[in-house]
C-alpha cells in the first residue's frame, strides 16, 4: 500500500462449516491481501462454535483486522468476491451452511444504516464474533 494513503482499520469476521473450514480461511485471507489497498495486520485464533438456525455442521469462526484504504462498500464488494472466489454460492438461506461468510463488523468509527450494509454489523455482539474481535484488538461498538 502507499504510504502516502489514508487507512482506515476495519474488523472483518470469518466464517465456515463446509469442507476444509482453516485451509478455506486461509485462503481467504490470501485473497484479501490480493488487493493492493489492504493489509491483514492481525487474526484472531479459529474457534468452533454450534450454529443457530436450522440443523448443520458446527462453524469454525474467527476476525481478521485489516488496514485499508477501500471505503466501506468497495470493501463490502470486495469481501463477496473473496467469499465467491472461495466456492460460496448465496442461496438465500439466512443462517445455513456456507464455505465461507465474511462480515465486516466495523470500519473505523463509521455509522452505516442502509438496505446494503450496516455499521457496525449487527451480529458483533454474539459470542463468536465478540470473543475473537477482542483478541485481535476490536473495541466493540455501542449502537
Amino acid at each position: 500500500m502507499d504510504g502516502g494513503q489514508s487507512l482506515t482499520t476495519a474488523f472483518i469476521a470469518l466464517g465456515s462449516n463446509l469442507g476444509p473450514r482453516s485451509a478455506v480461511f486461509d485462503r481467504a485471507i490470501e485473497l484479501l491481501e490480493s488487493e493492493p489497498r489492504l493489509r491483514v495486520v492481525a487474526r484472531s485464533s479459529w474457534y468452533e462454535t454450534e450454529p443457530f438456525g436450522q440443523v448443520q455442521p458446527w462453524y469454525l469462526n474467527g476476525v481478521v483486522r485489516v488496514e485499508t484504504g477501500l471505503s466501506p462498500l468497495v470493501l463490502l464488494s470486495w469481501l463477496h468476491a473473496v467469499e465467491r472466489a472461495c466456492g460460496r454460492i448465496r442461496n438465500g438461506v439466512r443462517w445455513g451452511p456456507r464455505v465461507l461468510d465474511l462480515d465486516l463488523i466495523t470500519y473505523g468509527k463509521t455509522r452505516i444504516h442502509t438496505p446494503t450494509i450496516v455499521l457496525p454489523h449487527p451480529g458483533w455482539r454474539r459470542p463468536f464474533v465478540r470473543v475473537p474481535l477482542a483478541e485481535v484488538g476490536g473495541v466493540p461498538v455501542a449502537s
